[in-house]
């Protein structure tokens, strides 16, 4: 049976939990907000099955991409609607208009953060843009397995540890199953996100049961300058927004300084395109550096693209593209290669989640570089003047 030293041991894929025949295996909530097995020993008939599927015990070996494209797609509203370059949506779109099953990450009624699937196009806008929080993975692993049976083309996106955890939950390969996974920063608990929302919605005066939308890469600005933001009805029934910038927003700021991040994301087994997963995702960084002639402020996509499969359906995308290359893109964006480090305020940040108000303990642990606010501060500035001199 699996037996944890240590809480990095778990990335909290769950699939031991899912491969368990007696089912013995509980999954229970840390101090932290995150989830990790419990066995029942009585019940466990020692088969060792959640030890032989465990992704960190069993990995992978590292791989190196057949292609690395710069990409998005040809419709705007689609690029600007997502949190990159909108491939995530072209691909979807193509398995949708196949009879196919897509799996990503919305939001629940409550605004947690959980894995999901639609078989429906109208649906897609659920799964569009980043949810900053680990996703309760549910009964999504059986869902894709039986689907699979039935030989319905299934697209499973998540984290490299969810693909990872697909794999060897299903412990067998399927030519009409395509996982695409995310150069991922890390995972952060969703107790924080819970106790984040609640703590902004009541400082900006926003009810719970008003929030149409919430966004953590809000485009407003432009994809090298976005926010977060909430949209919501107010009193008066109108559509009002409350839209705060990176350099300001402490959740943001809080995952991006590696605070809320789950113990085994300092340590992610998953680096390296460990994950097997047929195409990564991810923001290309850089690309003003790399390509200027493909920079564009409604985002660009990052594929890597790392089997022939994903290789195949990459080449019945419809999309705007240019090829790059591997050492482009590892510098600019680091977390392909390395997993994030952890600081030293981490755990006394974690132990007073209970004790005090979450925003005011991310500002306490939190100081914003300099050159961040100035950054964030020229861009508006920068719009304006140019919208100026363009009317003269």
């Amino acid at each position: 049976m699996i037996i944890l030293k240590q809480k990095s041991d778990c990335c909290g894929c769950e699939v031991c939990m899912h491969v368990c025949p007696q089912k013995c295996i509980t999954l229970k909530e840390d101090i932290e907000g995150y989830k990790y097995p419990y066995i029942d020993k009585e019940s466990c008939i020692d088969c060792n099955l959640c030890s032989k599927r465990c992704p960190l015990i069993n990995s992978y070996e590292s791989r190196f991409p057949l292609k690395i494209m710069a990409a998005k797609s040809t419709n705007k509203n689609t690029q600007i609607k997502s949190s990159s370059g909108g491939i995530f949506s072209e691909l979807a779109t193509l398995v949708l208009q196949k009879n196919g099953i897509v799996f990503g990450v919305k939001f629940d009624t409550g605004w947690e953060v959980v894995h999901s699937y639609i078989d429906n196009i109208d649906d897609l806008w659920q799964f569009q843009t980043s949810k900053y929080v680990q996703s309760n993975i549910a009964d999504s692993y059986q869902r894709a397995k039986e689907f699979l049976e039935q030989n319905r083309i299934v697209l499973f996106s998540g984290t490299p540890c969810q693909i990872a955890g697909l794999k060897r939950f299903l412990n067998r390969e399927y030519d009409h199953l395509y996982c695409v996974d995310f150069v991922c920063h890390g995972v952060p608990s969703p107790k924080v996100w819970q106790q984040y929302l609640a703590a902004i919605c009541n400082k900006q005066n926003i009810k719970f049961s008003s929030i149409q939308n919430i966004n953590f890469r809000d485009k407003t600005e432009g994809w090298n300058s976005f926010s977060f933001s909430i949209k919501y009805f107010n009193s008066k029934k109108e559509n009002k927004v409350f839209r705060e910038p990176l350099y300001k927003n402490l959740y943001l700021q809080s995952f991006i300084a590696n605070i809320t991040l789950r113990p085994s994301c300092y340590s992610c087994a998953f680096k390296r395109y460990k994950s097997m997963s047929d195409i990564t995702m991810g923001d290309y960084w850089g690309i003003e550096k790399e390509h200027p002639n493909f920079k564009d402020n409604n985002g660009i996509s990052l594929m890597s693209i790392l089997t022939d499969k994903g290789l195949n359906i990459y080449r019945q995308l419809h999309i705007s593209d240019i090829e790059s290359s591997y050492d482009k893109v590892k510098t600019l964006n680091s977390a392909i290669e390395c997993p994030c480090s952890e600081p030293s305020c981490r755990t006394a940040f974690m132990d007073k989640l209970d004790s005090e108000n979450i925003l005011s303990l991310m500002s306490s642990y939190l100081k914003t570089p300099f050159r961040l606010k100035v950054h964030y501060m020229l861009i508006p500035l920068i719009k304006r003047l140019k919208t100026v001199l363009d009317k003269n």
